[in-house]
């Protein structure tokens, strides 16, 4: 591999979540259900943005001291039918996002880059 094109790349903090479980005893009518539920709160979003920024530089670093070009997106997007319609695609950062089980995630990417979702 000589070049690379790095079309997005975002973090993810998981703001809400939980689990359900149960159990029941083999030859018994008793069940066992217990529930949890977290939230985290006072996430710093500057922080969480500076993350994301510096692990993709890290990442571009790494590319390179590998003797691997690390191409611009906008140049690549001329290049890529399929690449332009990621870019289309794209988010605002940080976005919250529900997830399965009522859980709730925030989103980063680099600056000047958005957020995107497969699907």
């Amino acid at each position: 591999m000589k070049r690379v094109v790095i079309p997005y790349f975002q973090i993810e903090v998981q703001s809400k979540g939980g689990k359900d479980a149960s159990s029941k005893g083999f030859m018994s009518k008793m069940k066992n259900n217990v529930s949890v539920t977290y939230t985290i709160d006072g996430v710093d979003q500057a922080a969480m943005q500076a993350l994301a920024d510096s692990l993709y530089a890290n990442l571009v670093t790494s590319f390179k001291a590998r003797g691997i070009e690390v191409i611009d997106r906008k140049d690549a997007l001329p290049r890529s039918k399929n690449y332009a319609k990621i870019e289309a695609a794209y988010q605002q950062t940080p976005i919250e996002k529900g997830m399965a089980g009522g859980g709730k995630s925030m989103f980063y990417a680099p600056t000047g880059m958005g957020v995107y979702f497969v699907g």
